[in-house]
């Protein structure tokens, strides 16, 4: 039985980043995210995702970075209408009043470069950012994009914006994948707080790669996905 895979993008993500990894018997449908406003933060998006989206019986989640926000955030207005979720690299929330309001500054001072920067050089400095020091660049064309919309991005979805999920995704009652690089530090040190209700979730540490994980090792990855979603289906019970 075929599955397919909506993934949601991360930052900057296009469609395109998705469908090199597709295949025979994981048919990716890369999912178009529209921007975000004042108004539409979130919550708010995850609710009217999963008010779009009508999945086939054997749909999974998958997202990458923001988009893997975005999808716990999906999983928690209405978790069954999904067989499985993959979570890559993804950040669970932050609950520090401090911290928060630093991650707030942070990306605002991001959110104003990506409204007035040259887009050769604000690419380089994205891509040296400590984040990402362990991945190869992937190409970005400032004819992709709008300026604004960027910008709004890391304003209004913002892991500021988030509270720690932590022990809501411990009760979120399908499996999940949730996936991390070895090299990326702060993504296995959240991944190490997480617990799951059921018994094929697992966090899965891909080996000597950093925080881009499907792209750093695209057969690696592909293979962990085709093993991990056909141990679900095979599976007769929890």
């Amino acid at each position: 039985m075929n599955s397919t895979l909506y993934a949601l993008p991360g930052f900057l993500g296009t469609q395109n980043d998705w469908r090199e990894l597709d295949e025979k018997i994981i048919s990716i449908d890369p999912y178009a995210i529209k921007p975000p406003s004042a108004q539409c933060g979130l919550v708010e998006w995850a609710h009217a995702f999963n008010e779009k989206i009508r999945p086939k019986e054997n749909s999974w989640l998958m997202g990458y970075s923001l988009g893997g926000r975005l999808a716990l955030h999906a999983l928690l207005n209405d978790s069954e209408r999904w067989k499985g979720a993959i979570i890559v690299s993804a950040h669970p929330g932050m609950d520090h009043q401090e911290a928060r309001k630093k991650r707030e500054m942070h990306d605002e001072k991001w959110a104003q470069r990506f409204e007035k920067e040259p887009w050769e050089r604000l690419i380089k400095a994205w891509d040296d950012q400590d984040v990402f020091k362990h991945d190869l660049s992937l190409q970005r064309r400032e004819s992709d994009y709008s300026r604004s919309l960027l910008a709004d991005t890391l304003r209004y979805w913002s892991v500021s914006k988030q509270v720690s999920l932590i022990e809501q995704i411990a009760r979120i009652p399908i499996p999940i994948l949730w996936i991390v690089g070895e090299k990326d530090s702060a993504c296995r040190a959240l991944a190490g707080q997480l617990t799951f209700s059921h018994l094929k979730s697992e966090v899965w540490v891909a080996p000597e790669v950093g925080h881009r994980v499907p792209w750093a090792n695209k057969n690696l990855f592909k293979q962990k996905l085709r093993k991990w979603t056909w141990t679900i289906m095979d599976s007769n019970g929890p």
